[in-house]
């Protein structure tokens, strides 16, 4: 059986265009909570943007796509993962105005 996720109400993919072609994307996902005090997150799966158009503001507008996301879904706020030998992506993170809250490992089978 073949699932669409891109037809699932809790995940979203924004795409960037350039140049007539497609230069980058987010993926986002809702994870609503079961309490009634918490409301959920956001949750930024992927970010990505080809090399020849970053620093060009293109990672800035799609990381908007996540506050715009949970806006529309009176989430709690946005969480991300970020690799800490990647000071690029930490740098873009903060500038988007994003804090380190605690510390985790991340696994996965």
């Amino acid at each position: 059986m073949v699932k669409n996720h891109l037809g699932d109400k809790n995940f979203r993919v924004y795409a960037a265009k350039a140049d007539n072609k497609f230069v980058g994307w987010i993926s986002l996902v809702f994870m609503p909570k079961i309490s009634w005090t918490d409301k959920g997150f956001v949750y930024v799966d992927e970010l990505w943007v080809q090399e020849d158009y970053r620093n060009r503001g293109i990672a800035t507008a799609l990381m908007a796509k996540a506050d715009e996301y949970k806006n529309e879904t009176d989430a709690r706020g946005v969480r991300l993962y970020v690799n800490i030998n990647n000071p690029v992506a930490k740098g873009l993170y903060t500038k988007c105005g994003y804090g380190y809250e605690g510390t985790a490992e991340f696994m996965e089978k």
